[in-house]
């Protein structure tokens, strides 16, 4: 599988915040502006990684535009209630924004996970009533939906032995303990599986 979204925000944190502080520094820029950009920044990193990675960027931006963009320069403290109204506005914004994208992103994932089953439903129904032995359309379509590396339907032939009903992925499952998990069925056999991916 690949590095957790999360993994990749954090980076995005953690390489992005400095070098946009860098490149604010180096101008001569207001506090407006660079609340803006840093608030764009953590807005991506939400869409990325959700809302406890740019939560926590929200409070880093925070403090470095206090110190860096806020007078009295590089002191935590603000001169002007003008600046601490922005400041904390800034805070509420990027949290119920990161909030907000990350619920957008959810939903999203959500409802593409739920049209990939649906999808898969009418092709396993397409499969029951197209072939005289759908069993094989059906493993096939279970192993690709779910992401398992390899799916059997696994039937008792006594004393202990087990029969490869049907099977889909790489390679066979030749008994349940070979499987990551398994699922007794109706008629005494059990599908067997290796995975996720």
């Amino acid at each position: 599988r690949s590095r957790p979204m999360s993994g990749d925000a954090a980076i995005v944190a953690v390489v992005g915040l400095p070098l946009l502080t860098l490149l604010l520094t180096q101008t001569s820029i207001s506090l407006g502006s660079a609340l803006l950009l840093y608030l764009l920044l953590v807005v991506v990193i939400a869409a990325i990684g959700g809302a406890w990675v740019a939560g926590l960027s929200a409070i880093a931006a925070f403090l470095i535009v206090n110190w860096y963009f806020t007078p009295p320069v590089h002191t935590f403290t603000v001169s002007e209630g003008q600046n601490v109204l922005a400041l904390v506005v800034f805070l509420v914004v990027a949290a119920v924004v990161s909030a907000l994208v990350t619920l957008a992103a959810r939903r999203s994932l959500e409802a593409a996970r739920a049209r990939r089953e649906a999808s898969s439903l009418v092709q396993l129904a397409g499969a029951l009533l197209a072939e005289d032995d759908p069993l094989p359309g059906i493993m096939h379509e279970l192993q690709v939906t779910f992401g398992l590396t390899t799916a059997s339907v696994l039937r008792p032939s006594g004393e202990g032995n087990w029969t490869i009903v049907a099977s889909a992925g790489d390679g066979t499952i030749a008994q349940p303990s070979d499987a990551t998990a398994t699922t007794e069925l109706p008629d005494g056999s059990v599908f067997a599986y290796r995975g996720p991916n």
